[in-house]
């Protein structure tokens, strides 16, 4: 039979051939049809075993568009377009009624079986694509060195055939990734050979992370802008293509990651029990740090809020309340002037401590909210900064409403709390997209209390001017759309009600950030809309996506 890809219905041709308009081609050979029918390689290139290439290999000779080999090629026999008369075959160059020595006849052909990888060792015994032959034997290249669907692979980076021949990636993404074994100089280390699977993705104005899972191995990779070295990695201005961050310790992975978060210019995670950050908000800011560094007290983070310029967190389950960074309009909330304690300080109603304590702590711009835990079973929602209700700021936290809450997300100039006994979640600020969930036109652009809205699901993102939330594994977003933020598609300015995000199914995780929102998908890939800038979508292009765009792994 002839090859696959050949014209239906067409006569068939001899083995080697495929029919292409009505004729039979060498589909390795054909520079109109290489690889396939009508598959015709550029001006200036060769085809060569099906391939398109813009020269032949060393051994091999350009002939009308093919690579041949002069010495074998009945059709080329010495020179291009030097056919051999029928009964006779090429050998050496010449051609003759018998193979010279060292060489056997294959079909109309004399081969150097020792040498030749379509015949290697004898006639008909094909070397996997990208193999060499040698001595006839077939001999994959170092670096693709196992044989997969008659091809030289590695197995060890191929995406098609991750770890084992057919395990193909959804994320067209496959590594090896190493952590050491235990503790101490030495420890014996462990190896993980899959495919890059997304657990969670964070997104910023400049890049975005993700904690990923290589096998049995748990790893952070980040991608977009590298100006303040927010992706961990040294000696590069930008990457859109993910990779792991760098170890001081070793190329190793980070390990699993309780916890993820990311701003404009820094990345922040909890390790274990480590607390790591790399960028240029920390305890030393602005100096910029490319390799993860734990500040001096490791306190096991819990929660982790990160601002413009400025960072907060809080231990796990709950604790004191620490913020370090740019104390602008009074964000790390240590009173003015801040002490630089790092410990924020105790609200003005607080029963007895100095020190704020909270189980949750979120921040953007130049605004911090926690939700506070007093020792009580009572949880409210204090805020410090730049304040959402007014033109004016607090440099001491703040109690949002005597409302009880399990929750709290801060955006860009508004904050959502989620009810304790309902559930439903309550935003308040500016409402000038609808992005409180309130019709700007009954309840204004700026909402001074926080308002239930038809929301209740456990998660939600806030970003700059719209939400987002995780539903059945669905995600919806309210709030403007002025630059896709919605991702539905559509046109439309804002919405105040939810719209769901177009093709996004099996949702486990989402992010918001200013422009822009990143989701991961259960099958471990990760989607983008709204603004594309500085690669925090991976390659795709600059602008405006209304719809969801899969970050290339």
């Amino acid at each position: 039979m002839g090859d696959a890809g050949s014209d239906e219905g067409a006569p068939a041709c001899p083995n080697g051939t495929a029919s292409c308009s009505g004729r039979c081609v060498d589909t390795k050979r054909d520079p109109a049809h290489c690889g396939a029918c009508d598959r015709a390689c550029a001006d200036g290139e060769v085809c060569d075993e099906g391939a398109c290439r813009l020269a032949c290999p060393p051994e091999l000779v350009a002939c009308s568009g093919s690579c041949r080999d002069l010495r074998w090629d009945p059709g080329h026999c010495g020179a291009c377009d030097t056919a051999c008369e029928p009964g006779l075959v090429c050998s050496g160059g010449v051609c003759t009624l018998s193979c010279a020595a060292g060489a056997v006849r294959c079909g109309a052909a004399c081969v150097d079986v020792a040498h030749d990888p379509a015949n290697c060792g004898s006639c008909g015994v094909a070397c996997a694509k990208g193999a060499s032959c040698a001595e006839g034997t077939c001999a994959c290249p170092s670096a693709t060195p196992d044989v997969c669907d008659g091809k030289c692979v590695d197995t060890k980076s191929d995406g098609a055939h991750c770890g084992a021949c057919g395990n193909t990636c959804a994320n067209a993404r496959c590594a090896t990734a190493t952590i050491p074994g235990g503790a101490g100089v030495g420890s014996p280390l462990v190896t993980s050979t899959e495919c890059v699977k997304a657990l969670e993705v964070a997104v910023s104005p400049s890049h975005a992370c993700a904690r990923v899972k290589i096998g049995t191995i748990d790893d952070v990779w980040c991608w977009g802008d590298n100006a303040k070295s927010e992706l961990g990695r040294e000696f590069i201005a930008s990457d859109p293509v993910p990779a792991p961050v760098q170890r001081r310790d070793g190329p190793w992975a980070l390990g699993t990651t309780n916890a993820l978060a990311v701003g404009p210019g820094s990345t922040h995670v909890r390790i274990g029990t480590s607390d790591w950050m790399w960028g240029t908000v920390g305890l030393d800011y602005p100096v910029k740090r490319a390799e993860p560094w734990a500040p001096a007290k490791d306190i096991g983070i819990g929660s982790i809020g990160v601002g413009a310029e400025h960072v907060c967190w809080t231990p796990a389950p709950h604790g004191e309340v620490r913020c370090v960074g740019r104390d602008t309009s009074g964000a790390l909330g240590q009173g003015s002037p801040a002490t630089g304690a790092p410990f924020v300080k105790a609200p003005n109603d607080w029963p007895t401590a100095s020190v704020l304590r909270a189980r949750k702590v979120s921040a953007s711009g130049w605004t911090t909210c926690a939700l506070g835990d007093d020792g009580s079973e009572i949880r409210k929602v204090y805020c410090w900064g730049k304040l959402l209700t007014s033109y004016s700021f607090a440099s001491i936290p703040e109690k949002v409403s005597d409302r009880e809450a399990t929750d709290v997300v801060v955006g860009g100039n508004h904050a959502c709390m989620r009810a304790r006994t309902t559930g439903v979640w309550a935003c308040w600020g500016t409402n000038d997209a609808g992005q409180c969930g309130l019709d700007p036109t009954v309840y204004g652009t700026k909402v001074v209390v926080p308002i239930d809205i038809p929301w209740t699901s456990p998660s939600l993102a806030a970003g700059e001017g719209f939400n987002c939330g995780l539903n059945a594994g669905k995600v919806f977003c309210w709030g403007t759309n002025a630059n896709g933020e919605l991702g539905d598609g559509t046109e439309v300015a804002r919405s105040a009600t939810p719209r769901e995000v177009l093709g996004i199914t099996g949702a486990v995780s989402v992010s918001a950030t200013d422009r822009a929102a990143c989701a991961v998908k259960d099958d471990g890939t990760v989607w983008c809309w709204g603004r594309q800038q500085k690669g925090r979508f991976g390659k795709v292009a600059d602008g405006i996506h209304r719809k969801p765009v899969r970050v290339e792994f």
